[in-house]
C-alpha cells in the first residue's frame, strides 16, 4: 500500500512539474516544441530503463503487441500530450490542471461501462472528493494555497 501511494504521489508531482514548466515554457517555445522535446525526455527514460532493468525482450513480442502498443502510444501518449500543450497555451496551466483533474473520474467511469469493472464505495469517495475540489478550485476563485 505504501509502494502504491509513494508512485501516485511521484506521478502527481512529475505531472505538476510538467504543468508548470509548461506555463512558463510554452509561451517561449510554442506547445509543438516544448511536447516534442517532454515526449524525447520521457522516450528515453523508458528506453534507459529498458536497457538496464527490462524484463521482456522486446523483439521477442508478437507482430499484435507492436500493432496495439503503437495505438496505444499514438491514441493514448501522443495526441493527448499535444493537447495538453495546446490548452496550456490557450487557457494556461492553472486552467488546465483543473480540467484535467476530470481523468480518473472519467477513467473509473468508463472502466465500469466499457470494460464492466466493479465499482468500489472507496473509489465513489475519491471520485466526489475529486469533483468536489475542481469544483471549489473552479467556483471559489481558490488558485493556490496562501
Amino acid at each position: 500500500l505504501v509502494e502504491g501511494v509513494l508512485l501516485v504521489f511521484g506521478c502527481a508531482f512529475t505531472y505538476g512539474s510538467y504543468i508548470v514548466a509548461g506555463a512558463k515554457l510554452i509561451p517561449r517555445t510554442g506547445p509543438a516544441l516544448f511536447n516534442s522535446v517532454s515526449m524525447l525526455a520521457a522516450c528515453f527514460g523508458v528506453l534507459v530503463h529498458q536497457l538496464v532493468g527490462g524484463t521482456v525482450e522486446l523483439n521477442s513480442l508478437p507482430a499484435e503487441a507492436w500493432y496495439y502498443g503503437f495505438l496505444m502510444a499514438v491514441f493514448s501518449t501522443v495526441i493527448p500530450s499535444f493537447l495538453i500543450a495546446e490548452s496550456m497555451r490557450r487557457i494556461g496551466g492553472e486552467n488546465t490542471a483543473i480540467i484535467a483533474s476530470i481523468g480518473p473520474v472519467s477513467t473509473l467511469f468508463m472502466a465500469w461501462w466499457l470494460l464492466g469493472e466493479p465499482v468500489t464505495v472507496l473509489q465513489v469517495i475519491g471520485t466526489a472528493a475529486i469533483l468536489a475540489g475542481i469544483w471549489l478550485v473552479a467556483n471559489t476563485g481558490i488558485r493556490r494555497l496562501e
